[in-house]
């Protein structure tokens, strides 16, 4: 276990966030979860009439030495960490033990595919791992090596639908995030969906300057900034720390998405499952003069 996972491991256990066992019953879940403002967010969710489905995770943060040592079999890769509600998961738990041979959700699939996206200038393609389909697909946990996943809402109320959480637990959340975030040290951040964007803006951030100008990007598509997160006074990331961020729509939302991902690369176009997709191919050369040069990058 490499050293940020120890440090964010430790982090939720001392307040309260640690994940819980997924074969518990309902109520043992609930109880098992340490939040101190869990009432709080179960008694929102039955005000929504969505109590049922109410669940503290089951999945933690999952931090790879790909991603500690911001390194993939000697190519310099940056820390990439994605922010949504919706955690990864397939929707049927996986028999004996095995992987799902079920397809992969649209939100990870799109997921998976703008990572490879992003990494294209990073790494050699014959290096980096192909797409993937399916949940068995020996290219998933690779790809997944590659960045982490953080859920903006630490519980959940539908883990499987597109219903959006009650804005107390968005509320009640950011808390931690900001922590998190200090904790994991990203060079980017993608957050999907709004909820997310609107998270990240009011507890991770305190500054953002908006990129203009990419190369290839329509200017009205373009979802690039420079933000400054908020630092606590022990925080070991020094007086400022800036990273890439990306508005992304949420894969889920299949017309703007597409349409801000751009076209399928040439190459990859019949592939089956996912695809590396030109604009995040292009924000990831802007990200990789960003990683290079950030004090100094667009003046900011």
């Amino acid at each position: 276990m490499n050293e940020t996972q120890i440090r964010l491991n430790q982090y939720c256990e001392c307040s309260g966030i640690a994940h819980v066992d997924s074969d518990l019953c309902f109520e043992d879940r609930f109880e098992a979860f340490g939040c101190t403002k869990k009432s709080e967010c179960r008694e929102a969710c039955r005000e929504k009439k969505i109590d049922a489905d109410f669940s503290p995770p089951t999945d933690g943060v999952s931090i790879s030495r790909y991603y500690e040592n911001r390194d993939f079999h000697g190519y310099s890769i940056p820390r990439i960490l994605v922010l949504s509600l919706s955690p990864p998961e397939p929707k049927k738990k996986p028999e004996n033990g095995e992987p799902s041979k079920e397809s992969l959700n649209p939100h990870w699939r799109e997921t998976l595919a703008m990572v490879r996206s992003i990494l294209h200038c990073h790494v050699p393609t014959d290096i980096l791992p192909g797409p993937a389909r399916r949940w068995n697909d020996g290219n998933v946990k690779e790809i997944e090596s590659l960045f982490v996943h953080v859920r903006a809402a630490k519980c959940c109320s539908n883990a499987n639908g597109k219903r959006q959480e009650p804005p107390r637990i968005y509320k009640n959340c950011g808390e931690y995030l900001r922590k998190e975030l200090q904790i994991l040290e990203p060079d980017v951040i993608i957050t999907q969906g709004n909820s997310a964007h609107v998270v990240a803006a009011e507890n991770a951030f305190h500054s953002v300057n908006p990129v203009s100008d990419i190369e290839g990007i329509d200017p009205q598509r373009n979802v690039a900034n420079i933000a400054h997160l908020r630092l606590d006074r022990d925080a070991q990331t020094g007086d400022d720390h800036t990273v890439f961020w990306l508005k992304s729509y949420h894969p889920s939302y299949y017309g703007g998405f597409y349409h801000q991902a751009g076209e399928k690369i040439e190459g990859e176009r019949n592939e089956k499952g996912s695809a590396k997709r030109w604009n995040f191919v292009r924000y990831g050369e802007e990200i990789r003069e960003f990683v290079n040069s950030r004090t100094t990058y667009g003046e900011y």
